[in-house]
This record gives C-alpha cells, structure tokens and sequence, in this order.
C-alpha cells in the first residue's frame, strides 16, 4: 500500500484532534442527558450511597484505631506477635465485610436504575463524583435536540465544502477510517487509521489486514464485522490532498 508523505500528518493529527474534542463534547452531553432522564432516582441513589459510605468509613476507622492499639500492645509485651497477627486478621476479614457491603448496595441499587438502557457503570461513577451538573435544567433537551440539527448541518456543510476543494484542487486522498466499541465508556470511537491516493488501495489494506471477506457499499461504508479488537465498521472518505 502506498502512503502519502505530503500531508499524511497533517491530515491524522487534524483527524485525530476533530474526534477527541467532538469525542468529549458528546460524552458531555450524554451523560447530561442521562442524569436528567432519571435524576430523581439517581439523587437517591447518591444520598443512600453516601449515607451507607459515611457509616462504612467510620467502621473502618475504628478497625485501624483497634489495629494500631493492638500493635501497640505488642510493643509493649501485653501480648505476643502470634497473637497480634490473629487479632489482626480477624480486623482484615471485619474490614472486607464492611467494604464488601457497600459495594453490593452500589452494585444492586445501581442495577435496577441502569435497567433503563440510559445508564452505565461509567455515568454511576461519574455521578456519584460529581452529582447533578450545575447547567443541568429542565429545558436543555430541547438545546440539545437543536444542536444535534445544528452538528448534522455542519457536517454537512463540511462534506459540500470539501467536495468543492477536491474538484478545484484537482487532488484528493483516501482516509480509512475505522469505528468500535471502546469497553471501558461503553461510546463509539472513530479514527482514522490509514491513508492512500486510491480507493482500491485502502480496500485492500483493509481486507489484508482484517479479512478477505470485508464488503464495502457505495458509500463506502462495511457493515459490523467481528475482529481481534472487538466488533468494528470502517468508512472511506474522501479528503482534499493540501501538499
């Protein structure tokens, strides 16, 4: 496969820097909406968790105070270090019990309210750092479905100008551009992942990389396919080449 060394750079680091920010603007947004699609009961949820945490951490401090004092009593020969490390796993054991706990509440309660298909680990955990967003009110809905338009304009606009560029250019190049899964927020990711001056040259990278059976459409466009990195889609678009 040939890459383009002229403006191969460029094109990844714009590429890459347009997916992040968009990337975080609409984690942003999400969890923004998920938090207002079920506030009620994820304040509760937080309020009892908080409650069950507060009493949990006083428990466990008073385990550490009996074990410095048990420490204590070995240092001055009120009892032996057999004894010390029996009384000291007795604390561990009560300490795991006490943790052990809190842990099952968070993961049963939050269960029920991740039931709804709005909520993952990931927006529980953030919520219960962060609580309700401070410019989190009953009519931002309806900014966001604006702006949903708005982008989908914009990104049209973008498709329309860059056509334009190409055919007043003369040049173009390939991007492939791969989407999967990332495990760890449960989001869509996007990049692009290789570079070429022709359409065919992108589709047999990625058919030798991923497998001969890969269909492209019209849009240039495959449908879900399993590989080693999970279930993933790829997408050529076509760019102006700016040397």
């Amino acid at each position: 496969m040939t890459i383009i060394n002229v403006g191969k750079d460029y094109v990844r680091e714009t590429m890459y820097d347009d997916l992040a920010n968009r990337y975080i603007s609409l984690e942003d947004k999400y969890y923004e909406l998920a938090v207002l699609n079920q506030k009620n009961e994820l304040e509760e949820f937080r309020k009892e968790y908080f409650l069950r945490k507060d009493k949990a951490d006083q428990e466990i401090k008073q385990l550490d105070d009996k074990r410095a004092e048990y420490k204590a009593q070995m240092k001055h020969g009120l009892i032996t270090n057999v004894e010390y490390q029996r009384l000291l796993m007795g604390l561990k054991q009560q300490k795991r019990a006490v943790e052990d706990e809190l842990s099952r509440f968070k993961h049963d309660a939050s269960r029920e309210i991740k039931e709804s298909g709005f909520i993952n680990d990931y927006i529980v955990d953030r919520f219960l750092e962060e609580g309700i967003p401070q410019n989190l009110s009953e009519e931002r809905p309806m900014v966001f479905d604006l702006s949903h338009f708005i982008y989908r304009k914009a990104l049209i606009r973008a498709a329309m100008t860059n056509k334009k560029m190409i055919e007043s250019v003369g040049k173009s190049i390939y991007i492939l551009e791969r989407t999967c899964l990332d495990n760890m927020t449960n989001c869509y990711i996007s990049k692009a992942i290789a570079v070429a001056k022709t359409k065919e040259e992108i589709i047999t990278f990625c058919r030798s990389t991923y497998g001969g059976n890969i269909s492209f459409d019209d849009n240039g466009k495959t449908p879900t396919i399993h590989t080693l990195m999970g279930e993933a889609s790829f997408c050529i678009k076509e760019v102006v080449w700016l040397s």
